[in-house]
């Protein structure tokens, strides 16, 4: 769940790297809902392939269920997007182990990659409107292989509800 809440945090901001200047995504400030789906890892589809076909699609739909993730939803303010390089770093609990390097950050497109001992997460999202955007992480975890991550942010509203 912290990873979820860590993509989406920087699916809905920013993002910076002292060699990369900081430049802040086109979006509108108000309250906005991330949803993100996630795909089976090869991993998974490889142990899914040694089990008997007749037990195999009842696998799949209960490892389907446990994948499914609750929608985030998120107050982005002007507030929000300030110092976002300090808020990334308390997101990762300011691990020394993990470095992260942007590759491109404009107000349409973010490219960047998060390097954990070895673990490779490669991230890439798209403005498509101010109102929407779309990202897709690749995490590849030593030993496990890649899982694709999906994440749609969509902007709601200008007013935030009074429970964010």
């Amino acid at each position: 769940m912290k990873f979820t809440a860590f993509i989406s945090l920087l699916l809905t901001a920013f993002f910076a790297n002292a060699a990369q200047t900081i430049v802040p995504l086109d979006m509108a400030l108000g309250y906005w809902e991330t949803t993100t789906e996630i795909e089976e890892s090869d991993m998974i589809k490889q142990m899914l392939a040694s089990v008997p076909e007749a037990q195999r699609a009842q696998m799949h739909a209960m490892m389907e269920s446990q994948m499914k993730q609750p929608v985030v939803k998120q107050c982005i303010t002007e507030d929000t997007l300030k110092d976002m390089d300090k808020q990334m770093r308390e997101a990762f609990g300011d691990q020394q182990q993990c470095k992260f390097n942007v590759t491109k950050s404009n107000n349409k497109e973010f490219i960047g990659e998060l390097n954990c001992a070895g673990n490779i997460t490669t991230i890439h999202t798209k403005v498509i409107t101010s109102k929407y955007h779309e990202s897709s992480a690749v995490s590849n975890i030593v030993g496990m292989g890649a899982t694709n991550i999906r994440t749609i942010g969509e902007w709601k509203s200008a007013t935030c509800p009074a429970d964010l």
